[in-house]
């Protein structure tokens, strides 16, 4: 007893007496058991918080990935010619030679060009004009299409940089979920189901096939000397007059199989990434409207900026007009519709004020972290009642918007 009392006080500083001794160490259990309670929820809200952060990444990725390789503002990259771009106009002097070709290998051109006058000169000189008449509309064109291609991108531009912007909130309040929780080590990637199953070797078929029997005769054996016994097994079989016939014609049924399953699955995939590109197409025309849209409502605010830039100069203001830009801020419709408010956002208003309550004297960024932690214990279960306000809301935003664009047109 006095050698079961020295290891228990080695352990831990325990009082003296046994019974005392038994009941601090049930206590300490059942203080363990808590703690792997709480272990085991804290790995629940970070696997909920990182799909949360999951699903922000993947919108923004989703912006990249769509986004066009070529964007506004790269002014400063090397410039290459554009195999639409129309070819330049040849001189007078150019047609004179591609008419003598034979003569140029042994004469000088140019100095029979500048002796070369009179009606003859004069129609290559005509096909040069015409030549140029050409090229002048055809550039035309071509630049046309250019500007409006740069146009496209620098509203693409603007209007992913304000998409981003307006996922940093949603970039928050994961953060904010996921922030008392450990990032998940070691996660193994997913296979698609639809991937066939590797080929089979005949050294495998060949231990699926005796391993049983194997351990039936040696039940004692360690996993790592069974694998070797099977090495030794096969090496015999391979030097035998039988050989590994039988399971090599296994091992080439099954590389067929796995053949056959793969042309399948090559059709899968390339059915994926037609569909994948398609949708990648559709979103970037809608991408396009939008954004050209934007940059219609930027240009309104520029031309209104200016407008009242000449005002204020015409009335003798010794304000400098880049301050009046500067200071301009975007007026805000009073008849658009309230946006809509999410889940998190209405457990916000609800309890905040109950926090605030409960931690008297408490800083507002304690305040939202505490709603966060709050928000993390509740989420995936709690929530019902915030996501119906939140649907509803939802509804009533789209509802009133409809109204708000029938009215502006």
């Amino acid at each position: 007893m006095s050698g079961n009392n020295r290891a228990l006080q080695v352990l831990s500083n325990l009082p003296a007496t046994p019974g005392r001794q038994v009941k601090y160490l049930r206590e300490e259990l059942e203080k363990k058991d808590n703690e792997n309670v709480a272990l085991k929820n804290n790995v629940t809200d970070l696997t909920k918080a990182l799909t949360k952060l999951k699903i922000v990444t993947d919108k923004v990725n989703g912006i990249e990935n769509v986004a066009p390789n070529s964007t506004a503002g790269s002014d400063n990259k090397r410039k290459f010619k554009n195999k639409d771009a129309p070819v330049a106009a040849k001189t007078a002097y150019k047609y004179y030679c591609e008419d003598r070709k034979e003569e140029s290998a042994q004469k000088d051109m140019r100095l029979l060009w500048k002796e070369f006058k009179g009606e003859e000169r004069q129609k290559y000189v005509d096909l040069a004009a015409q030549d140029k008449i050409r090229f002048e509309n055809e550039n035309a064109l071509y630049q046309k299409v250019v500007s409006e291609k740069k146009a496209e991108e620098e509203a693409l531009k603007m209007y992913y940089d304000k998409q981003k912007q307006e996922l940093a909130m949603e970039f928050y309040e994961a953060h904010l979920v996921a922030q008392s929780t450990l990032p998940e080590k070691n996660k193994k990637k997913t296979k698609d189901p639809d991937a066939p199953k590797g080929i089979i070797s005949s050294y495998l078929f060949f231990c699926q096939d005796k391993r049983e029997s194997l351990t039936k005769k040696h039940p004692e054996t360690s996993p790592t000397e069974m694998s070797k016994m099977l090495g030794e097994e096969w090496n015999k079989l391979k030097a035998s007059k039988r050989g590994t016939k039988k399971y090599d014609a296994m091992a080439d049924k099954d590389r067929q199989r796995y053949l056959q399953e793969k042309k399948a699955y090559d059709v899968i995939l390339a059915d994926r990434n037609l569909i994948n590109q398609q949708e990648k197409q559709s979103k970037l025309d809608n991408d396009k409207l939008e954004a050209m849209k934007l940059m219609k409502e930027m240009q309104t605010r520029h031309d209104d900026l200016v407008s009242q830039q000449d005002q204020t100069s015409e009335q003798g203001s010794e304000i400098p007009a880049v301050v009046v830009v500067e200071k301009q801020k975007k007026k805000k419709d009073p008849n658009a519709p309230k946006a809509p408010k999410s889940s998190y956002i209405f457990f916000c208003q609800e309890k905040r004020e109950i926090v605030v309550k409960e931690n008297p004297g408490i800083k507002p960024t304690d305040v939202t972290k505490k709603l966060g932690e709050e928000w993390s214990k509740i989420k995936g279960g709690n929530t019902d009642k915030y996501d119906k306000l939140a649907a509803a809301d939802k509804i009533r935003y789209e509802g009133e918007k409809k109204v708000y664009e029938q009215n502006k047109q």
